[in-house]
């Protein structure tokens, strides 16, 4: 117990007396955009405005090929690294650094060893639950306001309950890493609270560790708590198959010996351009251990925008298959446009979306054919005239909106 007092003092002296005094140079980058909208509800016989907007401000303080951020000499150094912050600006708050939280990290680096100082080890065993959290909603329309008409994407997809325990609190780990990036090894340890309300006397160790033979990465760990509102043995393995550009593809099984809980999770996306902006994805959950509980969930998607790789046309589409094992709720949406150049800045982007949903009150199907018209008077103005029907299939038929959007982007 006194070696281990002495080693935390010593780590604590050398955490508080590691000082940094970079050269920075700000440099700053504004964008944004502005909407005035204005439209007619051709079922409800309203109109009205709406006006939104969005920017952003990218405050550079280091270059990103900076590499001063160490000090120190040789094989002995501390390192601080602050990464993910961003502010942006909206119609509703003013700075918003909620989607972007800061990340401060801290290290004493003994090469080829690395003991962490600030924050402490994830020290977590869900490496299905990146798998799981279906972050393209928003761009295959499930969810978002102006697609409820498809059914609500069943609440499963986004909450899927995780395997993994939660060991929260503070503390440290040890790393090495092999200079050639081959492989790396961890120890971790946490305790439940800090030093006077640690009253339990929690704490929870682990161990990690992962290996490459570009392009594939096998990483496996292995959790214990001890005193802590759950103790149970965890643990997680992985495999990435790393394309760079192009795309990759994941593997994942989570394990909670507790609760004797298992999950398997996949995850697959190749890229069609280099801006990463079409592509084909994949993503998949599945409970090993209560395979009729209704977690088992898979979506693929495609998107290929207009002028990437069809030219004029453009697509998105998604397929979800949700509860597949008990309660099978597909869902499926897609839209295709086709983007005509006018000419004198003028483009027509005739486009329909045909969605199906099998919700538990019923089937839904939604076919809404739209029609969009536009004047780029320069490259930052735009007019926009808007019409979107209603369902087809709805009794009585909607008549759809009318909308007329002025922008300005910066």
């Amino acid at each position: 117990m006194k070696r281990l007092a002495l080693l935390t003092v010593l780590l604590l002296v050398l955490g508080l007396s590691m000082g940094f005094a970079l050269e920075v140079k700000p440099a700053l980058a504004l964008s944004g955009s502005v909407v005035m909208k204005w439209g007619v509800d051709l079922d409800k016989s309203t109109t009205g405005f709406d006006n939104s907007g969005s920017g952003d401000l990218v405050i550079t303080l280091l270059p990103t090929d900076s590499s001063d951020t160490h000090k120190g000499e040789g094989s002995i150094y501390g390192s601080i690294t602050i990464s993910d912050l961003e502010l942006s600006w909206t119609d509703e708050v003013l700075v918003d650094t909620s989607p972007h939280e800061a990340t401060f990290a801290g290290s004493l680096f003994i090469v080829p060893f690395e003991i962490g100082l600030f924050d402490a080890p994830g020290m977590s065993s869900d490496s299905v639950g990146a798998i799981e959290d279906i972050a393209n909603n928003a761009v295959f329309g499930f969810g978002s306001s102006g697609n409820t008409g498809y059914g609500a994407i069943d609440n499963v997809m986004n909450t899927e309950a995780t395997v993994a325990p939660a060991y929260g609190g503070k503390g440290t780990f040890i790393k090495y890493a092999d200079p050639s990036g081959a492989f790396w090894a961890a120890v971790d340890l946490k305790s439940a609270d800090a030093i006077s309300a640690n009253t339990a006397n929690g704490y929870a160790f682990g161990g990690e560790a992962g290996v490459t033979f570009a392009p594939i990465s096998l990483a496996l760990g292995a959790f214990q708590g001890f005193n802590y509102a759950t103790n149970p043995l965890a643990g997680y393995a992985k495999v990435t198959l790393d394309l760079g550009a192009m795309g990759s593809f994941t593997v994942g099984v989570d394990a909670n010996l507790g609760t004797s809980e298992y999950e398997l999770g996949f995850s697959g996306q190749i890229n069609f351009n280099e801006a990463k902006t079409a592509y084909i994805l994949a993503k998949g959950l599945y409970d090993i251990s209560t395979p009729t509980a209704n977690n088992t969930d898979v979506l693929i998607g495609l998107a290929i925008p207009a002028d990437t790789l069809m030219g004029p046309l453009n697509i998105s589409a998604a397929a979800y298959i949700l509860d597949a094992l008990t309660a099978l709720t597909p869902l499926a949406y897609a839209t295709v446009g086709y983007k005509v150049d006018l000419g004198n800045n003028m483009y027509m982007n005739p486009n329909g979306t045909v969605a199906f949903s099998m919700p538990a009150g019923g089937n839904i199907l939604n076919v809404s054919p739209a029609l969009e018209i536009g004047l780029a008077a320069n490259p930052l103005a735009k007019v926009t005239v808007k019409y979107t029907s209603g369902n087809l299939m709805a009794t009585p038929l909607g008549m759809g909106i009318v909308e007329v959007d002025f922008e300005v982007d910066y």
